[in-house]
């Protein structure tokens, strides 16, 4: 699907039925970034980032995992919002800002790594 798109650099935003490390990896060998929503169980997912229920209960909303991949230019981020998010990105970086989130009838910040306002814009999301 992505072929017209190699060697221009663009970037596309995927879900986690497409989103995969080799996909990533793969697609920035041919020019093209991705960003994306990662399921926990897929393969090459860096276990660093991965949460347990234990954790995702204990844990503050807005904490955050990285794994960093140099040699193919990706970040892989587990965030905590309501459970557990978990995205691979080759365009963005560690960045942490603040989202507006919805806590019962407030809104609050949260702080968040830049891939997930990024991918928030690009896919609907609500900040």
């Amino acid at each position: 699907m992505c072929r017209p798109l190699y060697d221009t650099w663009s970037t596309v935003n995927m879900d986690n039925y497409y989103m995969s490390a080799t996909c990533a990896m793969h697609l920035r060998q041919k020019g093209v970034y991705c960003r994306g929503t990662i399921r926990s169980s897929r393969k090459f997912i860096p276990k660093s980032i991965l949460y347990t229920s234990a954790e995702i209960k204990s844990l503050p909303r807005g904490t955050h995992r990285y794994a960093v991949n140099t040699e193919h230019g990706m970040v892989a981020v587990g965030w905590i919002d309501n459970k557990a998010v978990h995205f691979i990105s080759t365009v963005d970086s560690t960045k942490v800002v603040n989202v507006r989130r919805r806590v019962q009838n407030n809104k609050v910040d949260v702080s968040t790594p830049i891939i997930v306002q990024n991918n928030n814009k690009y896919m609907g999301g609500v900040n």
